[in-house]
């Protein structure tokens, strides 16, 4: 996350707050972007700014047998965690 180049003035600090479960069910899923660099995708959007953290929140995955809910539910908890440790998410 680069800081301001030597001349220009100083860059807005930032953090970037992202919620998990409405980033993939929003925008990812059904998409080719599921392995999106969250860092690079931020430090893009906020140009003018100094990305200083990206902290990345979301709720667990628990299996269900609800019809209701089946397609907000039917990642299983193997893949969250999976996903969650490619990401680079603790």
């Amino acid at each position: 996350m680069p800081s301001s180049a030597p001349g220009r003035p100083p860059r807005k600090r930032a953090i970037v707050y992202v919620d998990g479960f409405n980033l993939f069910y929003g925008v990812l899923k059904g998409s080719s972007h599921k392995w999106l660099n969250l860092e690079r995708f931020f430090c893009r959007l906020r140009q003018d700014d100094d990305v200083q953290k990206i902290r990345y929140f979301t709720a667990e995955v628990k299996q269900t047998s609800t019809r209701r809910f089946h397609w907000i539910f039917s990642a299983s908890p193997n893949f969250q965690r999976q996903y969650l440790w490619a990401v680079g998410v603790p």
